[in-house]
Parts: structure tokens; sequence; C-alpha cells
């Protein structure tokens, strides 16, 4: 039901000036080296997170739902599927102007897809929640913006199918009951699909509202977390 009713979205602008500013800047963020040890570690299913490194596969499929990874916290789950390391994979393919750096990122979109539906058992924890969401379509378009992705290419028609599927659920599901800095980058996601998909015109507005609660007038975050 859900790609059924993304199919009548627009397609997403991910030429849009604004995203490219975002992709500049990010990778500007980014230490280089360490950038492009991540990227390469995703090419052969490596990923670390919190300090800690797993090998999920080298091949066109990864273990995205192994069970250890629901041991302990899972956080490392969750920052798995939120797909950070899209960003390193597309700046190693423009760095290197390797494309096998793009090509594995579009395996990964498309193993990831196919493992990981909504409905899939236990998906709502941690790879269908909100921020997870938000954050993965932010990544992904993020990655398109760096690598130049058109009409045409394979994943752009990838990100064609997905992007409105989250741009939905993203709204259906907002963490309303968490608030927090959850909501605050569920908010963030929403203004992503409006400028990407033109789909919620009232996310710049409910942005700006949450960042006047959370962020207080001397600066902190309102749950006075130095992290935050």
């Amino acid at each position: 039901r859900y790609r059924a009713r993304a199919a009548l979205l627009e397609s997403p602008r991910l030429d849009h000036p604004g995203l490219a500013a975002v992709g500049a800047l990010r990778s500007g963020r980014i230490e280089p080296e360490l950038s492009l040890a991540t990227a390469r570690d995703a090419m052969v299913g490596r990923f670390t997170f919190c300090g800690k490194t797993r090998e999920l596969g080298s091949g066109d499929e990864i273990d995205w739902h192994r069970a250890e990874l629901h041991e302990g916290t899972r956080l490392w789950k969750t920052l798995l599927h939120e797909f950070s390391y899209a960003v390193d994979l597309a700046n190693a393919a423009r760095a290197t102007g390797d494309r096998a750096f793009s090509d594995r990122l579009a395996e990964l979109v498309a193993d990831w897809s196919r493992s990981s539906p909504i409905g899939h058992k236990g998906f709502a924890i941690d790879v269908w929640d909100a921020r997870a969401v938000a954050t993965r379509l932010i990544n992904w378009s993020t990655a398109a913006a760096i690598l130049e992705v058109g009409a045409g290419d394979s994943f752009y028609d990838q990100l064609n199918a997905e992007l409105g599927v989250h741009a939905i659920f993203l709204e259906e599901n907002l963490e309303l009951d968490l608030r927090g800095n959850h909501l605050l980058r569920d908010y963030v996601g929403l203004v992503f699909c409006h400028e990407l998909l033109g789909t919620f015109p009232h996310a710049l507005d409910l942005l700006h509202s949450e960042l006047e609660d959370q962020i207080l007038e001397d600066g902190c975050h309102f749950e006075r977390s130095p992290m935050y």
C-alpha cells in the first residue's frame, strides 16, 4: 500500500541546489582518509559503530538482521540501517573516480530494500522507526547529490522507488511520544521530503516550532545533555 501511494508522488528532485549544498557541507566536515577507510570497509561488508566492528558479508547480500545485532543495545543495528556510510561511498567515488564505490552503494540499497521491507518481523523497532527512516532518506539523497545522480541512472530509479515510501511512512509515524532529539530529526527529514518530493508544505513550520522549543536561550538543548 505504501508503494502504491508513493507511486503517485513527484519524482525526487535530486538535483535540488539545496541538497547539493548539504552534500558539500557534509563532505567538507568529513576527514578524507577516515571517510575513504569507511567506504573501503563498506565495500567488503565491514561496518563500525559505537566502537565495535562487524563483518556482515562481502558479497551482494548483507546480513542486515543477524541475531547478535539484537543483543544488548540495539543502537548498533539502528546506525547500520541509517546508512551514514552512503555519504562515505559517494565521496570515495567522487574523489577517486572509481565507479566501484557508487556501484557498491546502489548494491547495498537494493539489498537492504529486499531484506528490510515494511512488515518485516520486528521492522518498527530499529529499521523503520521514524528517526532511522528520516536519517536514512537524508543520507541516501545526500549521497545521490554528491554523485550528481540523474534520471536514467539505476541508483536514481532505486531512490525514486524508495524515497516516496520513506516520506509517507515518516509523516504517519512521527515520534510525538518521544519528542526530544528524535522528533527534531523527524522534522528535518520531513523538510527534506518536501523539498525533494513536494509532499509536506508544513514541514519547515514544524521544524521552526520545534527548534524554538528545544533550543534554549543560552544555546543549550532542553534535554540538558552535552551530547546534544
